[in-house]
């Protein structure tokens, strides 16, 4: 059997309770850590989503009788379609909708780049109605036609604060 001077084994041992005192805080600092990033997800995963049935009621129950309520359901059916921003749809203009390919070229998108994004075909033909119907009506009062899309009731074109 090795005997080891008392100096070298106090040395050893205190090594050894430093190490043992690291791996503590380490081990309460993950603990700590693990039990907040279960708060956060229990946070985020708490948001509530539409079933379909519950979006397709909610869509039905717009009234496309009136020019606002068509403007609406154009402006819901694109967002639901496409995925655009708001700030991509109060830019939105005449030219940049293609109906017969069911595209649709956002211009000034996020980080001023151009993208072209697809248009679904519940959307192509609320968006044909509403310009049938109701952007007449929207522009009355206006004196020169910007070409947007969308029209507030003050006959100012949407801003991106919808």
């Amino acid at each position: 059997m090795i005997m080891y001077p008392v100096r070298l084994l106090k040395l050893k041992l205190y090594r050894l309770r430093i190490s043992l005192d690291f791996l503590k805080e380490m081990t309460i600092f993950y603990l700590i850590h693990l039990c907040f990033w279960r708060i956060l997800v229990k946070k985020r995963s708490s948001a509530k989503r539409l079933n379909r049935r519950r979006s397709k009621t909610n869509l039905s129950k717009i009234n496309t009788n009136t020019p606002i309520g068509l403007r609406n359901k154009a402006i819901i059916e694109l967002f639901y379609s496409s995925g655009i921003r708001t700030s991509e749809l109060a830019n939105l203009r005449i030219q940049d909708i293609d109906f017969k390919q069911q595209i649709a070229t956002i211009i000034r998108g996020k980080g001023n780049k151009t993208r072209i994004v697809p248009v679904g075909m519940h959307a192509c033909y609320y968006i044909e109605q509403y310009l049938l119907k109701a952007r007449k009506f929207m522009l009355r009062g206006v004196l020169k036609d910007d070409g947007y899309y969308f029209y507030q009731l003050m006959e100012r074109p949407l801003t991106e604060r919808l």
